[in-house]
């Protein structure tokens, strides 16, 4: 019995002996702070023991750390040789001894992107948010209240999202809590000025630019990349602004303000991409758009708790594929506005990729810069350069447009006039015949062209043509046609040798051709016609057989033949162009020669109006021309 009762001793008495050698061990470690000579803040540099497993038992003030390693805040792990943690969570022990307090302490501690848990004496005495849901969020420094004891043991139990590369302890600040809560938003200040302030003006100037851009748009709605530019603008500006805000304090941090921040960073991607294409008027490959999606479900990745890396980075890597695939098609197109484009939306490329490659690398090196109080980063400048480079790039573009668009519309304007001068606008009269006329062309100036041109007798010689072409240039051939028509009318009435004519006046000054049909119309119904390529006449709802050869300026030896035929009263002679027949409707369907034959016999407006309505595609011109001899003529 009494060598039981002196083995239960001699235990207790080693028990006794082993902690208050770990007391001493820890008393020797303790960082001995004198509260009277404390006039402001205290920033205790370290080291600390630290550990990147995770254990409950480590906020027991008791526990023994003295063979944790030791980390000052700031130092990366692998300084000190500390392994990652698989379950992103590390601890770090402090040990304070504090005399001579003559009030209450506080101390900040923490780090932007670090969730913790603060353990005092055994006992939790505070916590960030970030700590209740395990999420990333952004935890600002605060004042935390210290027990009122001389000898205090912290625990701080730090969790990440992704593993721990670096000490989780940004900082650690001692001293009264009005003092503490003073230097936290001085330091709040700083900070903005150092790490916010660049990017917060690049916002505004952001969202600046995206209003400009916009405005171009809206002055040149055909140019859709101008859009797409506003839209890159709006979502990297609002992506600075929403993710200043948040580190800032001024927005709350959480799930919705982390999905704005990451929809208006991966649409804004999106955006670059479609500006892109359409800028270079490039084709869009499949791919793409396989592309564009990921990028458009990527914020998703903010509702579930894994490494963001995980969708961030292969999101990214496939957009700077794509990005660089559409970038070298530019350069390889020789156009000088597409090779502008390349320097500065490779800048901007390449500040994204760097930034996103330190998910992967954290200690990769990412150049920064201080410009009096503000603090510069690499991916600050890239933006500015950028801005400066695609404004240049747009304004020289949105100038060389503007001045096309005025030339062509000058040059619209001059076809429009000749042609209205060519197009009469009241028809002449032809005794025995009623004649009517509809002219619509597909455009705003038109290839077709008819004349009625009296001759002596009361006889008249009616012409009808298509000029292949559009714009300025079918005009002045037209305008050449008609000018050459009337002075060959003066010396000759015969309908082949005006076609000749004619011919020979448009070989060699062109590519294109013309076709033609004339006819010479007397009082008595008699009709002598010569057809160059155009399409044949209708009578009474019946197409007329008349020689047809090939159409004026395709071969300087063609030669034309005449065919006559006489009109009977009440009659009607149809002349079309090809506008009519080629009319096509939303199924792909032809008007066809069967449809214009059925209403040859109508007027030449309901003529019109069919072919228009079923789906006009080019110029559309009708003359009827109704014998009636007994009735005289009448002017339509």
């Amino acid at each position: 019995m009494l060598r039981s009762i002196a083995k239960v001793t001699l235990s207790g008495m080693l028990l006794i002996c082993l902690a208050t050698l770990i007391d001493a061990q820890q008393a020797s470690t303790a960082i001995t702070i004198d509260a009277s000579r404390l006039d402001g803040v205290l920033n205790l540099p370290g080291p600390f023991p630290t550990q990147t497993t995770d254990d409950p038992g480590f906020a027991d003030p008791n526990f023994d750390d003295s063979a944790w390693p030791k980390l000052r805040p700031g130092q990366s792990l692998a300084d000190v040789d500390l392994k990652r943690a698989s379950e992103h969570c590390a601890w770090v022990r402090i040990h304070l001894r504090i005399v001579n307090a003559h009030g209450p302490l506080a101390i900040a501690i923490g780090h932007r992107d670090y969730a913790y848990t603060v353990y005092a004496n055994g006992r939790q005495i505070a916590a960030s948010a970030g700590m209740a849901s395990l999420t990333p969020i952004y935890d600002p420094p605060f004042a935390i209240a210290l027990p009122p004891a001389q000898e205090i043991t912290l625990a701080i139990r730090f969790y990440h999202v992704k593993p721990l590369t670096r000490s989780p302890l940004g900082r650690f600040q001692l001293g009264s809590p009005s003092v503490l809560i003073s230097a936290i938003e001085l330091a709040r200040i700083r900070e903005f000025d150092n790490d916010l302030a660049t990017e917060f003006i690049l916002g505004l100037v952001l969202l600046a630019f995206a209003a400009f851009f916009l405005v171009l748009y809206l002055a040149q709605r055909q140019r859709p990349e101008y859009l797409w530019l506003a839209l890159y603008c709006f979502w990297i500006g609002g992506f600075f602004l929403v993710n200043i805000g948040i580190l800032n304090g001024n927005i709350s941090d959480g799930t919705w303000p982390r999905l704005a921040m990451a929809s208006f960073g991966f649409y804004g991607d999106l955006c670059s991409l479609e500006f892109v294409i359409r800028f270079v008027r490039t084709k869009a490959l499949w791919p793409l758009r396989l592309v564009e999606l990921i990028l458009l479900l990527a914020p998703l990745e903010v509702f579930f708790h894994f490494n963001p890396g995980y969708v961030t980075v292969p999101a990214l890597t496939l957009w700077f594929i794509a990005f660089g695939y559409f970038l070298v098609q530019a350069f390889r197109t020789g156009n000088v506005e597409n090779r502008l484009l390349l320097p500065p939306w490779s800048l901007v490329a390449l500040s994204a990729l760097w930034a996103y490659a330190l998910q992967i690398f954290p200690r990769l090196y990412y150049p920064t810069f201080q410009v009096g109080r503000l603090g510069v980063i690499f991916g600050d400048i890239a933006v500015f350069l950028f801005l400066i480079g695609i404004l240049a790039v747009v304004l020289y573009r949105f100038i060389r447009v503007t001045r096309d668009e005025q030339r062509a519309a000058a040059e619209l304007e001059a076809a429009r006039t000749v042609q209205q001068i060519l197009i009469p606008e009241t028809l002449p009269t032809i005794p025995g015949y009623t004649i009517a006329s509809v002219y619509q062309p597909a455009l705003q100036v038109g290839g077709d062209f008819f004349q009625i041109i009296p001759l002596p007798s009361a006889a008249a010689l009616v012409v009808l043509g298509d000029v292949s072409g559009k714009g300025m240039q079918a005009a002045m051939t037209v305008s050449l046609l008609v000018g050459a028509l009337r002075a060959a009318a003066e010396t000759s009435i015969s309908p082949a040798e005006l076609l000749a004519n004619l011919n020979r006046r448009l070989h060699g000054r062109g590519t294109g051709f013309t076709t033609c049909l004339i006819l010479h119309v007397d009082p008595a119904g008699n009709i002598t016609a010569a057809n160059a390529g155009h399409l044949q006449p209708y009578l009474d709802g019946k197409e007329l057989a008349l020689d047809n050869d090939l159409p004026l300026g395709l071969s300087a030896e063609s030669c034309y033949a005449e065919s006559a035929f006489q009109l009977l009263p009440g009659t009607q002679l149809t002349l079309l162009t090809d506008g009519v027949v080629e009319a096509r409707n939303a199924s792909g369907e032809l008007f066809g020669f069967s449809r214009t034959a059925a209403i040859s016999t109508q007027s030449a407006d309901e003529i019109a109006v069919a072919a228009q309505s079923f789906g006009q595609e080019d110029d559309i011109t009708v003359l009827t021309l109704r014998y009636a001899p007994a009735s005289g003529t009448q002017r339509i």
